[in-house]
C-alpha cells in the first residue's frame, strides 16, 4: 500500500509539474542546460507548501518507507532505530540544541550573537552571517551525535515502563 500510494503521489509530481499549469506558484521554465531545466523542474515552493512540493516529498518518503519497512533492517541502520522509537523527543530536544550550537558558533565568529535571541524585525545581523553546507551537515551530524544517547536512555526507558504518557514522546 505504502509503495503503490508513494509511486502514485510521485507520478501525480511529475505530470502536474510537467503540464505547468497548476500545482506550484512559480512555473518552471527551460534553462540554458538540461541540468538546469531539470532543477528548475524540481524547484518548488516550500512556505507556502504548494501541492507538487507535497508530492515531490510525499511521494519518495513514501516509496523510501515501504522499502525499509522491513522487520529486518540492515546492521548499519540499527542505530537509527533509536530515533525512531523516540521521534517526538529527538524533535523536541534538537530545536534547543541547534539554537545553542549557532549561539555558541556565532559568539566564537562574531565575538556576539544578540541577534538570535532577537525576533527578525528587531534583528541586526551581520552581513556576512551564513552557514555553508559543510557547516550545516557538521552541525546536523554533531546534533546527532549527542542526541543519540539521550534518545538511547530514553527508548530504553520506554521499552521498561508502560506509563501512558510515554507513548507521546
Amino acid at each position: 500500500m505504502l509503495f503503490i500510494t508513494g509511486l502514485a503521489l510521485t507520478i501525480g509530481f511529475v505530470l502536474l509539474r510537467w503540464i505547468n499549469v497548476y500545482g506550484d506558484l512559480k512555473p518552471w521554465t527551460a534553462q540554458s542546460s538540461p541540468l538546469f531545466t531539470f532543477l528548475d523542474f524540481l524547484a518548488c515552493e516550500k512556505y507556502p507548501p504548494s501541492v507538487s512540493y507535497l508530492l515531490m516529498t510525499m511521494g519518495p518518503a513514501f516509496l523510501l518507507l515501504a522499502l525499509l519497512d522491513r522487520p529486518q533492517i540492515p546492521g548499519w541502520l540499527t542505530p537509527a532505530k533509536v530515533f525512531g522509537r523516540v521521534p517526538f523527543l529527538f524533535y523536541v530536544l534538537h530545536l534547543p540544541l541547534l539554537h545553542a550550537m549557532a549561539v555558541i558558533w556565532s559568539t566564537w565568529k562574531y565575538g556576539e550573537a544578540p541577534w538570535l535571541f532577537t525576533n527578525p524585525p528587531g534583528a541586526v545581523w551581520p552581513r556576512d552571517f551564513q552557514f555553508d553546507l559543510l557547516l550545516t551537515y557538521s552541525g546536523w551530524v554533531v546534533a546527532v551525535l549527542i542526541l543519540y544517547p539521550v534518545c538511547r536512555w530514553f527508548a530504553d526507558y520506554k521499552a521498561s515502563h508502560k506509563n501512558w504518557w510515554l507513548s507521546y514522546l
